[in-house]
């Protein structure tokens, strides 16, 4: 059995996951489960896990090489919900079972799974008593091709590359930078303004807090990001990281007042950070809201990866033969 994360819980029941809150000196423990996460959902990216852990209030045990990860918060009229586990085949397949027995020790009268993909609905199905099933459209990741992302040629693009034009018409000295030691600064106070002027009401405040702690190890947790720059002025930032063939964008900001700096700094991270095994980019959600989600479809999704909310009965079905 390993080493589970953080401070105990206090449970003692055996049958209970000792799970513990997540803090970002353990992220080289998650770091080699992130493999075994092959959704391209970017809710189990570390980046994504370590920016949001205070809002979803994550918490992690790894056992019998598993990792088991719980999160805190309301959807579907749900407060406690938990990961898939992950691991290699077949020991994340087990790992339902020994989750089933911690939900029921917890005295829960279902197992809700959050994040769920299409693919792992069947095997549910055909394994798992579901309650019910809901797929939670505001949570759909937007996965892109790479390739046409980042050359951005063709009809299709035509309203981002004049968007792009009338940046490169305003701002013909711009630059693209890495995020690093030498404009960490410069980066910081670029985020401050931001959140400054479009206030932190609801996960804005998270997102902020969380990037101040962050922001200044971006490699700790797998990341890294990129700034335009026209002279000493920041127009737009991006962080993200890579995992097997995706490229995910955690955070894209950029100056309303800068044409086109939006459609700008979405092109360039991708073209500067793809690899030759890149194959696909992950913008995230839309979270439901409107423009957001216009703007996501604009740029040509080649899928919506889909995320459900399950409850489980807190047993196995008995298997066919």
């Amino acid at each position: 059995m390993d080493i589970p994360f953080g401070n105990p819980s206090g449970h003692g029941d055996a049958s209970m996951l000792a799970f513990r809150a997540l803090e970002p000196s353990e992220a080289d423990r998650l770091r080699p489960f992130l493999p075994h996460f092959q959704s391209r959902l970017c809710d189990f990216t570390l980046g994504s896990l370590f920016l949001w852990r205070g809002e979803f209030q994550t918490e992690a045990v790894i056992e019998d090489g598993l990792l088991y990860l719980r999160m805190h918060f309301q959807t579907a009229g749900v407060a406690t919900a938990y990961a898939h586990p992950q691991g290699p085949e077949p020991e994340r397949r087990a790992g339902l079972d020994r989750l089933l027995a911690h939900s029921r020790a917890a005295g829960e009268t279902s197992a809700v799974l959050c994040g769920v993909t299409a693919e792992e609905m069947e095997y549910l199905r055909e394994r798992y008593d579901i309650r019910s099933a809901q797929a939670e459209r505001n949570w759909f990741d937007y996965l892109y091709d790479a390739a046409s992302f980042a050359a951005m040629a063709g009809r299709p693009y035509a309203g981002q590359r004049n968007h792009i034009n009338k940046f490169l018409k305003a701002f013909p000295a711009w630059r693209y930078e890495p995020v690093g030691p030498g404009n960490l600064p410069q980066a910081a106070a670029f985020l401050e303004r931001f959140y400054q002027r479009h206030g932190t009401e609801g996960m804005l405040r998270e997102e902020r807090d969380k990037l101040r702690d962050m922001l200044g190890c971006l490699d700790h947790f797998n990341m890294f990001g990129g700034l335009l720059r026209a002279g000493d002025a920041v127009l737009a930032l991006a962080l993200g990281e890579r995992v097997g063939d995706t490229l995910f964008v955690h955070v894209e900001k950029a100056e309303l007042s800068a044409p086109g700096a939006y459609q700008m700094i979405a092109r360039e991270f991708v073209r500067r950070n793809a690899t030759s095994e890149t194959l696909y980019t992950n913008r995230e959600e839309d979270a439901g809201v409107e423009g957001l989600r216009v703007s996501k479809l604009s740029y040509h999704p080649v899928r919506l990866l889909e995320k459900h909310t399950v409850r489980l009965e807190n047993a196995p079905r008995r298997q066919k033969k």
